[in-house]
């Protein structure tokens, strides 16, 4: 108890008959007096503790003493009860659980003189009780800031405070003790956020489960003591970025598998305590994937939390990253751009033929998709296309009325192509942005076939490419050239070829080439040959290439004079695959010094109906050793090799191949210092074919900030199977591993609803190495050379991967 002040005891006197005092023996008497002795003034306590009061009466004739009552103040508050009464003392009890600090009176009345009292008032404060967000405070990390999450989690975001205790009740000062010992090593007792606080400060140095009692003493002597554990350990436990897009109502959610960096495997996944929920709907499943089909179309905002299993302390940690200021939430809800196709933007160049191939699936297997347009001022198309698919073909069809390509603000792009006896539309993605005399324009692109909405469709991804009418001619084709070929045999089995060819009057002569027919490898071919045809006004023309036992039948589009892409004549048939491809001139002769430098690339293979895509960094040192990194995805397990071989360069044909730990593929060199570098075939049974790019003149590379910076479009390289999840779409990427609102993609899933529009990221986060390397949103790996970037996705949730290539528009 607190004894407040002296002096504030009232004693009330009754004046006798005749006035004055006396002494109660007749005449005038002095009146009966009630003396307070203890407390000694108005007093105060806690709740739990009773309050001894003593008074003494003088001038009571009968020597009756008092009797006691007790009164609350403030109408309908509790006044707590006397006991242990006798005629001069009492115990006063107060009320329990009071929730805040009352006022009572007790009084002391002369039974011989019921007109003589004194009264004590006493303020009862709530009991002291201490108060944690509970028993076992947050886990701390092993030589790390020890640091607690504010609960609950709102809308504010994840809110980084200190690890502390706080007291309720009761009448400060408080004193705070604990068994430091106790703590972890590395921890102390530090003054709190308020008076009411005391907080656990410093960075624990040793990992284990840590029980101790901690004290609160008030200034009116209660006290109350509690249990806690502290956890310390080992490893720190972060969840890595995830990836995450709009919703749409009615679309199921393509499942997003949770990362974690650090702790010990298996892993539990709850929505933090105190947030959420998800979007109705949907659900986050224990072993961290983020599922479900929207319900409605509003906003939710939610934290997520990761506990693993290092024993005997399970490591924890909440995702957004709390922070003290400007934290951040997971929200999820629709996208707010515009899903329908409006003008209103830059777009191609006009009275400029444009080159485009495409490969995909329908219902009846692969198919893939060439032709050149070129629009006019309002954005209507001519030209001409071809269709090469199981069911039939459409080969050198014009492009009838209604075929059109139009951009609105942002560069997405829709785009229609008719013939007599097809439709089909499709979603473009901008990926060089060039000055013209009026206004800039798009030189080349990404694009997606957007009309299967069911899955019985065609779904298709490619670029087009502005073309050089002035190479339309026949001396434009010579020279040599390295190319590669893509595609699928009568069996559905991968087929890839790469190799070198010289052209000159339409003969095609010193043809070599590897090749791999479903995992039948076989190089070096040499001694081939065939022809090509002149191009016409369409840059269009036929070519034959024989090599081996096989004469392969090909169209060609020109896009310059230095590159052509291809397309089959036919549907696959025995000994003869569907294959799309491209070549680029190489002329040599070569040496070791023609690989130098660091490169890029890309490949992608497939076997029984399983996906193998990997992408990797090149450094070429121009004697004889490469190294690098290898990140692939094959048959859903992925693997980082460490490069490091010796190569050997071909004089003539520009073949190269690597003893050592190499890529599993031979390689044809297109020597430069820009763009294409290089054509692979893969050696193994998933009949890889891949493209390497330049990088930097450096060996190493050593990019001191992020190579990825601007806006880029994206999709897919080659899809692998009918079941690959298509997209297109426009990212802007800052160098500090953001992304822009204005970022989006248009999705083609394989069934219903297959068209998903325009989805923006909620969540996106890529990272960078000094080479090049890096992740590209969560669950990917990705290599970049500024100008482009490639990766593939790694999820479990993704059973059917494509290496994606995006190529910035413009140089910020």
């Amino acid at each position: 108890m607190k004894f407040l002040g002296v002096g504030l005891v009232v004693v009330l006197f009754a004046i006798g008959c005749g006035g004055g005092s006396g002494n109660g023996t007749g005449g005038d008497t002095q009146g009966v007096t009630i003396q307070v002795t203890s407390p000694a003034g108005a007093a105060a306590v806690d709740a739990n503790l009773p309050l001894q009061i003593a008074v003494s009466v003088t001038n009571d004739p009968a020597n009756a003493g008092v009797t006691w009552t007790v009164s609350a103040q403030q109408k309908g508050d509790p006044a707590g009860t006397l006991s242990d009464i006798k005629t001069e003392a009492v115990t006063y009890i107060p009320p329990a659980n009071i929730t805040a600090p009352i006022q009572v009176t007790v009084r002391a009345t002369s039974v011989t003189d019921p007109t003589r009292s004194a009264a004590i008032p006493i303020s009862v404060y709530p009991q002291v009780a201490i108060t944690t967000q509970s028993s076992d405070l947050a886990t701390a990390f092993l030589n790390t800031a020890y640091t607690c999450i504010q609960h609950p989690i709102t809308n504010a975001g994840v809110v980084q405070i200190p690890c502390q205790a706080s007291v309720q009740g009761g009448l400060g000062p408080y004193t705070w003790t604990a068994d430091l010992s106790a703590l972890p090593p590395g921890l102390q007792l530090s003054p709190g956020l308020t008076v009411n606080d005391t907080k656990f400060v410093g960075a624990p140095n040793l990992i284990g489960i840590y029980p101790f009692r901690v004290t609160v003493t008030d200034s009116l002597g209660g006290t109350s003591t509690t249990s806690l554990n502290i956890n310390v350990s080992p490893g720190q436990l972060k969840v890595v970025t995830p990836t995450l897009l709009t919703t749409a109502v009615g679309v199921p959610y393509a499942p997003v598998v949770l990362q974690t960096s650090g702790g010990v495997p298996p892993y539990t996944w709850t929505v933090a305590p105190g947030s959420g929920p998800l979007p109705a709907g949907m659900t986050l499943s224990p072993s961290g994937v983020i599922a479900g089909t929207p319900a409605t179309g509003g906003s939710t905002s939610f934290a997520i939390q990761v506990r693993d299993s290092q024993s005997p302390v399970p490591a924890q940690a909440i995702y957004p990253t709390p922070a003290p200021s400007n934290a951040k939430i997971i929200t999820l809800s629709p996208s707010g751009l515009d899903p329908t196709c409006v003008g209103g933007g830059n777009t191609v160049a006009t009275g400029t033929p444009y080159a485009f191939l495409i490969s995909g699936f329908d219902a009846g297997g692969p198919v893939t998709i060439s032709g050149s347009f070129t629009a006019d001022s309002s954005g209507a198309l001519t030209g001409v296309e071809d269709i090469i698919r199981t069911s039939g073909i459409e080969s050198g069809a014009a492009l009838a009325a209604g075929s059109s390509i139009i951009f609105n603000q942002t560069g997405r792009g829709c785009v229609t192509l008719n013939t007599a006896s097809s439709t089909a539309q499709f979603r473009v993605a901008p990926t060089t942005v060039s000055s013209g005399t009026g206004a800039a324009f798009f030189s080349d692109g990404r694009i997606l076939e957007f009309d299967d909405n069911d899955g019985t469709g065609t779904r298709a991804a490619g670029f087009f490419r502005q073309q050089d009418p002035a190479a339309f001619t026949p001396t434009s084709l010579a020279g040599a050239f390295a190319f590669r070929l893509s595609g699928w045999n009568a069996n559905g089995g991968h087929f890839a070829m790469a190799g070198t060819a010289t052209a000159n009057s339409g003969l095609l002569t010193s043809i070599s080439a590897d090749m791999n027919d479903a995992g039948a490898y076989a190089g070096p071919l040499n001694g081939g040959s065939g022809t090509i045809s002149t191009p016409d006004a369409n840059g269009r023309g036929t070519a034959t290439l024989s090599i081996g036992t096989t004469t392969y039948d090909l169209l060609y589009y020109m896009i310059d004079s230095g590159h052509l892409v291809f397309n089959s004549t036919h549907a696959a048939t025995n000994g003869h695959p569907l294959i799309t491809g491209e070549a680029t001139a190489s002329p040599g002769p070569f040496s070791q010094a023609s690989l130098a430098d660091s490169h890029i690339f890309r490949l992608s293979g497939s076997t029984s109906g399983s996906s193998d895509v990997g992408i990797g960094v090149l450094h070429f040192d121009g004697i004889g050793a490469v190294s690098g990194n290898f990140y692939e995805h094959n048959g859903g397990t992925s693997n980082v090799t460490a490069l490091s071989a010796q190569y050997s360069i071909d004089p003539m044909t520009g073949r190269f191949v690597s003893v050592g730990t190499g890529i599993p593929a031979v390689g044809y060199a297109v020597p430069g210092t820009n763009g294409v570098t290089g054509y692979f075939v893969g050696t193994g049974a998933t009949a890889m074919s891949g493209v390497m790019e330049y990088q930097t003149n450096s060996y190493p590379p050593g990019y001191q900030f992020s190579p990825i910076n601007g806006r880029y479009g994206f999709s897919p390289d080659e899809m692998l199977d009918r079941q690959t999840t298509n997209f297109a779409g426009q990212e802007t990427l800052d160098p500090n591993g953001g992304i822009t609102p204005d970022s989006y993609i248009d999705t083609s899933r394989p069934s219903a609803p297959g068209l998903v529009p325009v989805q923006t990221f909620t969540l996106f986060r890529y990272t960078w190495a000094p080479d090049g390397s890096g992740t590209f949103g969560g669950n990917t790996y990705m290599v970049s050379n500024a100008e482009k970037a490639f990766y593939i996705d790694v999820s479990p949730a993704n059973t059917h991967p494509a290496v994606i290539v995006g190529q910035r528009q413009q140089k910020p």
